[in-house]
């Protein structure tokens, strides 16, 4: 989510209800624990934070377990995650997740075909991104994308839901606003929906960038000579 603090947004992490405030969207990022992380929101009282939240109308984004957690239910037939069989979900979305033994990894190039709300005017727009999830959702909501290619080859298959307003929107793909048309399309909306004025600022993220910055951390806190060394003896 980097991509949306390099455009200006406030983007902050939290943990707990009094930390929430009043947030123009609220994202449920991926995790490896999604069962153990949906109880944790509800100790934590985020959950009916959230809920009470969309109920006046803020946007909520679940990305992969974030997603997962929106639906009605969470079923783990064979105990992959966790010794409960059925786990109720916050309800946001009219769907049902089951957890399979088997995860799904790969890279995937998808088309949007929902357009409403926050994905107003990005019906057939071209987005590339990542899954990594263990499960299935089904439901009787609108998909938000086709996955129309992967490593393996061309493809077709619906991937995330939405609700009938588009202000509810859940998917398995990371790394949707890395994609730079999408992420301002979603913000222009985002602000739409609020009633704010539009910045005209936009950036364009380069990968190749954020990769030398990640490389002169690394150079500036570690013996580059002796990890040259250590591979050497390694030969």
């Amino acid at each position: 989510f980097d991509p949306l603090e390099a455009e200006g947004c406030s983007l902050r992490y939290v943990n707990f209800k009094f930390e929430l405030g009043t947030p123009h969207l609220i994202i449920l990022p991926g995790t490896k624990s999604t069962v153990a992380d949906l109880e944790l929101l509800r100790q934590t009282g985020m959950a009916s934070a959230i809920l009470a939240a969309a109920k006046k109308g803020t946007p909520v984004l679940g990305i992969c377990g974030g997603y997962q957690m929106l639906g009605a239910r969470i079923i783990d037939p064979s105990g992959v995650e966790s010794p409960n069989r059925e786990t109720p979900g916050l309800g946001l979305l009219d769907m049902v997740t089951e957890f399979l033994p088997e995860k799904s990894t790969t890279q995937a190039h998808a088309r949007i075909i929902a357009g409403a709300g926050l994905l107003e005017g990005l019906e057939n727009t071209e987005i590339g991104g990542y899954e990594i999830h263990m499960g299935r959702s089904q439901g009787g909501g609108t998909s938000v994308l086709n996955i129309i290619e992967t490593p393996a080859g061309p493809t077709d298959y619906p991937d995330g839901m939405t609700n009938e307003s588009g202000t509810v929107i859940g998917t398995y793909l990371h790394g949707m606003f890395h994609n730079d048309g999408f992420r301002r399309a979603f913000l222009v909306n985002l602000r739409r929906h609020w009633g704010l004025v539009e910045t005209g600022r936009s950036i364009t993220l380069s990968r190749d960038q954020e990769y030398d910055k990640l490389a002169d951390l690394v150079r500036s806190h570690l013996d580059i000579p002796a990890v040259y060394r250590i591979m050497e003896d390694m030969k």
